[in-house]
């Protein structure tokens, strides 16, 4: 049989083993945010708030976002000379201005420096892809954007988009084709849904898109 180490988290998930780098948890940001059911003061062409968040780390860093009122979308995102740009919009569900403190969860590769007591696990390349001292990133399976998680009680879940649930819907005459999203929000030890209109210009056409993200339990993380 093949040689090696596989460890499992309580949903079944590989957690660690020797053939990948595993992530861990590197930092939260809170940021307050206030959107507004009209343009202006909301910039032209959203239905909400824009917000840039921009952070130092590898490649492979992940941004995940916690919010519970406001309905945060995934914009564009790029990266250049070891910083990330990622672009959110947040649209507000009902008509009065919204505002919220929502947290950026930042996971990234696990190249700190830790203690020389504990369990180590290196690939065969001699890289280290885990130590017992890091905030091991510890995820659910996968799954749609469009469909609710229901996650374990007491525990602290935020929504890992993976593919961004944009889609184009038909707004009736004469607005034509329009862009909408599926929406993640936190409620308690759950992850929610809710489809909104996205922005004021035309979609290529109709289709559908449930997009995807995993949830990741950030229970005690600071």
């Amino acid at each position: 049989m093949p040689a090696g180490l596989t460890l499992y988290n309580s949903w079944g998930t590989v957690q660690i083993d020797q053939n990948w780098r595993n992530y861990g948890f590197r930092q939260k940001i809170p940021v307050t945010i206030t959107s507004y059911y009209t343009s202006p003061p909301n910039p032209a062409g959203f239905p909400g708030t824009t917000y840039q968040l921009v952070v130092a780390g590898t490649p492979a860093l992940l941004v995940a976002c916690k919010a519970s009122t406001l309905q945060p979308i995934r914009m564009h995102s790029y990266y250049a000379d070891g910083i990330w740009t990622f672009n959110w919009c947040f649209v507000i569900p009902f008509t009065d201005a919204v505002t919220e403190t929502v947290e950026f969860f930042v996971f990234d590769t696990m190249n700190g420096s830790y203690s020389n007591v504990g369990l180590e696990v290196f690939n065969q390349a001699g890289e280290r892809v885990f130590h017992s001292d890091a905030p091991v990133m510890k995820v659910a399976p996968g799954q749609p954007c469009d469909v609710d998680f229901t996650g374990t009680p007491g525990k602290n879940y935020v929504p890992l988009i993976t593919r961004n649930p944009i889609f184009g819907y038909l707004a009736g005459f004469p607005a034509g084709y329009r862009i909408g999203a599926h929406t993640l929000r936190v409620s308690g030890s759950n992850i929610v849904t809710s489809t909104v209109g996205f922005a004021s210009w035309g979609a290529s056409g109709e289709y559908a898109n449930g997009g995807a993200f995993i949830p990741v339990d950030v229970t005690g993380l600071s």
